[in-house]
């Protein structure tokens, strides 16, 4: 009897862990977090950036180089028009006998040919990041130009501010320019990616940097020294006619790739820290804003006192020797 009940316990037990092996392996396993999953919480390194923009640029090269054709056409046409506006007014005042309208004209129609210049290289700005922004898009340069043009006028004061900024920054012992130029690089970014304007995308710029210093900075450093190289390279190119159309078409060709690459660096912060938010921080605002008024004037009277010093520069270059220039 005892042997009996020892049999059948043996046999219910067989069972018992026979079923239980079955219905493990009946169950779905739990997927291994994926090698990028691990590493979505930290930035790219260099190579690898380098190697996403190469790829993007693989597939875009077309309507970046279009939008970078068209940005020499209107820095073209520009100089062209404004060629033609001394020369006219050159004629008006000779017969004229009257110098200030020579000058009046040079200054308004100057500075309507900066205004449109500006105008349009924003423009033309907004819509790269409009082509990276939508890139599972195969959007055509007519696309991007009309996805780009509600976001110009905001685009072109977001990057004056900012320049502003970091000028300023640089004219103090470099450091805080260097630490502005990490802060506030994206803010052109998010006016085309988010709903922030004016000195709240710096302000959004600068949340995205936090924590991210150093990270953002050696990108940013890596990729200035790169394109600084490739610039070095050239520049032999550029030493006589036949050198200097070689050393332009190929500095066209690989531009895209650096405004890829700094795209991207926004890009993947974004991925990581998702729509971050900003306090409405007075004390940042007023500083931003105080800064890029300081850095406003200093480049105002720079360019001033630029025209006003250029016809002794201008004699003072055409006297030296010319193996000294």
């Amino acid at each position: 009897m005892d042997e009996i009940t020892k049999t059948t316990q043996i046999t219910q037990s067989t069972q018992i862990t026979q079923t239980t092996k079955i219905t493990q392996s009946n169950q779905p396993k739990q997927a291994e977090p994926a090698a990028s999953d691990k590493n979505s919480s930290q930035l790219p390194d260099f190579f690898s950036l380098a190697k996403e923009s190469w790829n993007i640029y693989g597939q875009k090269w077309k309507t970046l180089l279009l939008i970078g054709l068209l940005s020499y056409a209107i820095v073209f046409v520009s100089a062209l028009v404004f060629g033609l506006v001394v020369v006219v007014a050159g004629l008006a005042s000779a017969v004229t006998k009257n110098f200030l309208a020579l000058v009046v004209a040079a200054v308004i129609g100057g500075a309507a040919l900066l205004y449109f210049i500006l105008f349009f290289s924003s423009w033309l700005s907004a819509a790269t990041v409009i082509v990276l922004r939508d890139k599972q898009e195969k959007l055509s340069l007519r696309d991007a130009m009309a996805r780009a043009k509600p976001f110009t006028l905001s685009y072109l004061w977001i990057t004056l501010i900012t320049g502003a900024v970091i000028f300023f920054g640089f004219i103090f012992f470099i450091i805080p320019g260097i630490i502005f130029t990490v802060w506030l690089q994206f803010a052109r970014y998010i006016i085309v990616t988010g709903k922030e304007r004016g000195f709240d995308a710096l302000l959004k710029s600068r949340e995205y940097a936090r924590g991210n210093f150093w990270n953002i900075f050696m990108l940013t450093f890596l990729g200035a020294i790169t394109m600084f190289l490739f610039s070095t390279i050239l520049e032999p190119l550029n030493r006589s006619n036949s050198g200097t159309i070689i050393y332009t078409v190929v500095t066209y060709l690989i531009s895209p790739l650096w405004l890829i690459y700094y795209y991207l660096i926004f890009d993947h912060l974004r991925k990581i820290k998702g729509d971050v938010s900003i306090t409405n921080n007075a004390s940042q605002k007023n500083l931003f804003t105080v800064v890029a008024g300081l850095g406003l004037i200093v480049i105002m009277a720079l360019f001033g006192l630029l025209v006003y010093y250029y016809p002794a520069i201008s004699a003072y270059i055409e006297s030296m020797p010319a193996a000294a220039i």
